[in-house]
């Protein structure tokens, strides 16, 4: 698989400060989102992830078992649906930024979560 990001883009995650890493990962999730919902419309957790990392984003209040949990049930959604799916990868890019609110390091998963979308 490719990697559709510029190589730079690694570069600029380790540069950036949290908010604005957390926009853009908020950004991308939300870009496939709909891979995961057409096929899970009733699983939420997903979407719950992101509408957790947006409150954060939008109030800088930061609860670290509100955006673990958040976090933790977005893999959970992922673990419950087809193996290689693109549901499978949103689920988990989810997850991955609502993660970013509380370590950058988590934006790279992002980014490679969303190789070939």
């Amino acid at each position: 698989m490719t990697n559709i990001f510029p190589v730079d883009l690694l570069k600029l995650t380790k540069e950036c400060d949290k908010k604005t890493l957390a926009i853009w990962a908020a950004n991308v999730a939300e870009r496939v989102l709909p891979q995961f919902e057409e096929k899970y419309p009733n699983d939420k957790r997903p979407r719950i992830a992101l509408e957790t990392l947006r409150e954060w984003i939008k109030t800088g209040e930061f609860h670290m078992a509100v955006i673990r949990k958040a976090s933790l049930n977005a893999h959970a959604a992922a673990r419950e649906v087809e193996e290689n799916s693109a549901a499978r990868f949103t689920a988990r890019a989810c997850g991955q930024a609502v993660a970013v609110a509380h370590v950058n390091a988590r934006i790279r998963n992002i980014i490679l979560c969303n190789q070939g979308n």
